[in-house]
């Protein structure tokens, strides 16, 4: 009896502790605390429309937008919220995170609007024109252009004015702009010119190709490679206002101002004709054309220095500039110098395997091709020393020999050089 009196009490005295814990946790559980955002429509009314948000406290959630809201204020943009009614920049932006910690009532702000009237100012009696909507102090791009439609017959819109009959723009298509009041923008229209390039390759039918131009407004002229015009064995030298004028007047490319529809003719040098100083031989089997000067033989020439352009099936070109020795002794060179009265170097060392050597009797012959595309270090040296007239050729190996070229070998190297550049 005694044992099972124990039992009891130890049962007892635990259901007492159960119950003691859970009335101890059930009293001490804190209560979830919120705050009461109210946002005010601060619309310059006399009483002014207001809404809430609940945010629970320390917690981040997004503010209520102006749309969802439906605040408005006619003639105003809504550019966020502040702490107080009279603030005229704002603190928090529209539907960004919050976090609140205590109630709190958030003012709209609102800047001013303007209107930006675009002016067709095409001349007619009835211009068109097309607002936009601009918010005091705040940068946006203008419309552009093509998105308002307009338009005038043979004329380029060059950009905005304050005044409708100017001739400059103040303002670019579709630039930054920031304004402070309602202002009228007129269209500034400029007379467009046609260019028509012929390519007046001795056909019966020139090929023709076109380009815009706008009154005082220099640009680029097309480039004959762009307008695809060609003439066999010739290079282009530019281009002319009349037909038959063989001393070009513009050069490919070259900045030009229109102020009147014209046709320029393409001037071409033949490289194959009778009068010319070149001459052509093919490779059938190889596929390769050769343009040599003639101031060089056709065999292989005695000078110490050649150069002959080298035009694979493929379409690329090659500057092939040829090292040549003759002489009782080997130089076994392997390093070509060219040097200018200026100071300006090209020079090349080669590989033992890459030049040819024979021997006739006591007549020893060194000779190496080096062919060279234009873009290159080498071809960039190469240009710089044949910008001068007095240029030394120096052949080192076992040991040197120098040449002093002369002015005629000179000028039919730098005419060889010219032409490679034209191809």
């Amino acid at each position: 009896m005694k044992k099972k009196l124990l039992i009891y009490s130890y049962f007892f005295l635990c259901l007492i502790g159960v119950l003691s814990v859970a009335c101890k946790t059930d009293s001490d559980s804190e209560e979830i605390k919120t705050c009461k955002i109210t946002f005010n429509s601060n619309d310059g009314s006399v009483l002014p429309k207001t809404e809430t948000q609940i945010f629970i406290s320390g917690t981040s959630q997004s503010l209520k937008t102006i749309s969802k809201l439906g605040f408005a204020r006619e003639g105003y943009s809504f550019i966020g919220w502040a702490i107080a009614s009279d603030a005229t920049v704002s603190k928090y932006s529209d539907g960004m995170m919050y976090k609140a910690t205590s109630d709190i009532t958030l003012y709209a702000v609102w800047a001013k609007q303007f209107t930006i009237t675009f002016d067709e100012n095409n001349g007619s009696a009835v211009s068109r024109t097309s607002t936009q909507i601009f918010t005091s102090g705040i940068s946006q791009s203008l419309k552009l252009i093509a998105s308002l439609g307009f338009k005038k017959k043979g004329y380029s819109f060059i950009g905005w004015a304050t005044l409708p009959n100017s001739t400059t723009a103040n303002y670019s298509d579709g630039m930054t702009y920031k304004t402070t009041s309602d202002i009228t923008l007129y269209a500034i229209w400029a007379k467009q010119f046609t260019i028509t390039f012929d390519e007046n390759n001795g056909s019966s039918v020139s090929r023709t190709g076109t380009q815009i131009f706008i009154s005082g407004v220099s640009q680029p002229l097309k480039t004959v490679s762009s307008l695809g015009f060609s003439k066999e064995n010739c290079v282009f030298t530019g281009w002319a206002k009349n037909k038959n004028e063989s001393i070009s007047s513009y050069t490919d490319g070259e900045n030009f101002n229109a102020e009147e529809d014209i046709t320029l003719y393409a001037t071409w040098f033949s490289y194959n004709s009778e009068d010319s100083n070149f001459s052509i031989t093919k490779d059938d089997f190889k596929g390769t054309t050769f343009i040599k000067h003639d101031y060089f033989s056709s065999s292989l020439s005695e000078e110490p220095i050649e150069f002959y352009i080298s035009r694979v099936s493929n379409g690329d070109n090659y500057l092939v500039v040829r090292f040549y020795y003759i002489g009782s002794n080997w130089i076994f060179f392997k390093k070509a110098i060219l040097i200018d009265s200026k100071g300006n170097k090209f020079q090349h060392t080669f590989g033992y395997s890459e030049i040819s050597r024979n021997v006739q009797g006591s007549i020893v012959t060194e000779r190496i091709d080096l062919p060279l595309r234009k873009g290159e270090s080498l071809m960039d040296d190469l240009e710089k020393v044949f910008q001068n007239d007095n240029i030394r050729l120096r052949l080192t190996g076992d040991y040197y020999k120098d040449y002093d070229l002369e002015v005629e070998r000179v000028k039919a190297l730098k005419e060889i050089l010219w032409l490679y550049n034209k191809l």
